[in-house]
């Protein structure tokens, strides 16, 4: 039987809708000249390594 490990990604879910939060705000008052402009930005995720069911 092949045993398999479930694993998943843990993501900064709070952090990540907070700065997505200040983009729209900062879009809405920064006016047309900073509409559209690129941004990027890197949350730190981590794997999460479940044992074999």
């Amino acid at each position: 039987m092949l045993e398999t490990a479930m694993t998943s990604m843990e993501v900064p879910a709070k952090e990540m809708g907070e700065e997505v939060t200040r983009m729209i705000v900062s879009d809405i008052e920064g006016g047309a000249d900073k509409k559209n402009s690129p941004f990027h930005k890197v949350f730190e995720a981590s794997l999460i390594e479940r044992e074999t069911t």
